[in-house]
């Protein structure tokens, strides 16, 4: 898509007009980042979104007169589920044309750093954490030993997850994928409690994607897919 409309010669300033008069909602996820996720869809074929496919800010959804939809916002402050209309996906709260709207507040999960008691160097893996996002950045903590990775577009991808206990961080597993999604495998190494990993993703087409996250079993789970997802941002944002 970007390297259509930043490609040589004069056809392409007149196909970019007609993209963003035709399909606005496929150019503005191209330039924003997403602000949920979908839990579920149901009697929508219209709606142009699936389970766990990311929405955006602005971003329109047709659920017809009985279609169904659940999104679950990556801040982990809301829950909405929508019946029937046309949803326009927005923060802190969605709006719906033509259907009924329940925008259910949660508080919001603070992602804290968690690391064992036997770690002698939690200060060190924070540092080393810092060293590679800066010190504006947040941890995901999910409840299971095998979570599910997400990140945006489909394609071929190599994931690599990476131990940041370690001095320096080495990677503790590789693997690919084609979809913009993979659950860590049974037989890959396990992964520890309250140690701090990091997910990368390098797509096919140079885009990456990170994210720092940390396994609790004891992490109250919420109803929502945030508990089991690990949420992937773009490398640099």
């Amino acid at each position: 898509m970007q390297r259509a409309l930043t490609g040589r010669g004069e056809g392409w300033p007149i196909f970019a007009i007609l993209l963003l008069v035709l399909f606005p909602g496929i150019v503005r996820a191209q330039e924003q980042t997403p602000v949920a996720l979908v839990e579920a869809v149901e009697n929508a074929p219209a709606a142009g979104v699936d389970f766990l496919d990311y929405v955006f800010a602005g971003q329109s959804i047709d659920l017809g007169r009985s279609g169904r939809l659940t999104l679950t916002f990556l801040n982990g402050c809301a829950v909405e589920k929508v019946t029937g209309g046309v949803v326009t996906v927005a923060l802190p709260k969605s709006t719906v044309r033509g259907g009924r709207l329940q925008h259910i507040a949660k508080p919001c999960n603070e992602a804290q750093l968690q690391v064992s008691a036997e770690n002698r160097e939690a200060g060190a893996a924070v540092a080393r954490i810092n060293s590679t996002f800066g010190e504006d950045w947040s941890e995901q903590v999910v409840n299971t030993a095998k979570p599910l990775f997400k990140w945006p577009g489909d394609g071929p991808a190599e994931v690599s997850i990476v131990s940041l206990d370690e001095d320096p961080p080495a990677v503790l597993w590789q693997g690919q994928t084609v979809r913009s999604r993979l659950r860590y495998p049974d037989r890959a190494p396990p992964l520890q409690t309250g140690y701090p990993y990091e997910v990368r993703v390098r797509r096919g087409d140079g885009a990456s994607f990170r994210a720092v996250f940390s396994i609790d079993p004891d992490l109250e789970d919420d109803g929502t897919i945030l508990s089991r997802v690990v949420t992937l941002v773009q490398a640099g944002q």
